[in-house]
């Protein structure tokens, strides 16, 4: 059984370090430019990181990422899933633990409202989301 406290750091960090202000703001500009799917009134995409492969059957962490588009701000959601692979079928992946990150998005500002991870974590995790919707987009040729 895993255990996760929540916590808030719009009460106890109201500055986040200026990279991760900067990459969370990035990765909801590319996920919110990937588009509404025609009947829903958010955007929903999902991503692979871990290892340093083009292939996401090999990547050990699954990573949803939720934005719900509203008149001031966004609430992006993105939650990270480390799954582990059975041993009998490597094709086979289950969860092991799931964690997720809660953020207001208002112009150039990104504040995290709730999160399992704490700050020093959620630095590495967002960079290596970024790199994965980059890599997406790419492959997917969105259009920047």
């Amino acid at each position: 059984m895993v255990s996760v406290v929540a916590l808030s750091f719009a009460q106890t960090h109201p500055l986040l370090p200026p990279n991760l202000q900067k990459d969370l703001l990035r990765v909801h500009h590319e996920v919110r430019a990937m588009g509404i799917y025609p009947g829903e009134n958010f955007v929903f995409q999902q991503f692979f990181t871990g290892k340093e492969d083009d292939d996401d059957t090999n990547k050990d962490v699954h990573v949803g990422v939720l934005i719900r588009p509203g008149r001031v701000a966004d609430q992006m959601e993105i939650q990270v899933t480390r799954m582990i692979r059975n041993p009998r079928d490597r094709l086979v992946s289950t969860a092991e633990e799931s964690r997720s990150i809660i953020c207001r998005i208002a112009g150039e500002t990104a504040e995290i409202i709730a999160s399992d991870f704490q700050i020093e974590e959620t630095v590495p995790v967002v960079k290596d989301l970024l790199k994965a919707v980059l890599q997406k987009k790419a492959i997917m040729r969105y259009a920047p």
